[in-house]
């Protein structure tokens, strides 16, 4: 067997010289490759991860954009419909009235109010409500037309907390009443009025 010493290499046979010289330089290629490209491998993953943060932050801005047209072009809706409930609201000297107007739309539909009375006001930056508590005795066409006709009022009148009850009681209607409905097979509705207006008294 040869052996081959790396001091006399000189001496080697021309094709081992220039296998042994290939090897070397493939080493020094791959090792020096690898130590070169290392970096650039890193710079690219980073690059790469930068330009997907940033097409996820475009796609995020595209979407708000979106949105934000979208709120835009409701605007116009929103203030129209602003527009038309503040020209709901009464002022408060016109409230009175508006009660008033209430008890002639029950009378006119031959109802009987038990109770028709204002609670206490709450006051929001632009306007107040007044809730009315109502207790009304009648048949159930004139009790569904009185409050039909309430609810169609200019005015900004709501309808909360109602239920409606075969049974008449007299510590609510008061014993007369209560004959009165039971005979002629009445209804009893009690319901809150919220009446909204200008918060503004003067």
């Amino acid at each position: 067997m040869t052996k081959y010493d790396l001091k006399t290499i000189y001496e080697w046979p021309i094709s081992t010289r220039a296998l042994v010289a290939g090897l070397i330089c493939v080493l020094v290629y791959f090792f020096g490759n690898r130590i070169d490209i290392s970096p650039l491998k890193m710079k690219l993953l980073n690059s790469q991860q930068q330009e997907l943060n940033l097409k996820q932050q475009i796609e995020l801005m595209l979407s708000q954009q979106v949105a934000i047209k979208n709120e835009i072009s409701k605007f116009s809706q929103h203030q129209k419909m602003l527009i038309e409930w503040q020209n709901k609201l009464i002022k408060y000297p016109d409230l009175p009235e508006l009660l008033n107007q209430i008890l002639k739309i029950g009378s006119t539909n031959q109802l009987h109010f038990a109770l028709f009375s204002p609670g206490a006001e709450t006051k929001e930056d632009l306007y107040s409500k007044v809730p009315i508590k109502v207790v009304v005795v009648g048949g159930y066409h004139q009790l569904a037309d009185f409050i039909s006709q309430v609810a169609n009022l200019p005015q900004l009148v709501a309808f909360g907390d109602f239920t409606v009850s075969k049974e008449n009681k007299s510590d609510v209607l008061g014993v007369k009443l209560t004959e009165q409905a039971n005979a002629q097979n009445q209804l009893t509705a009690e319901f809150i009025l919220d009446i909204y207006y200008f918060a503004e008294k003067n």
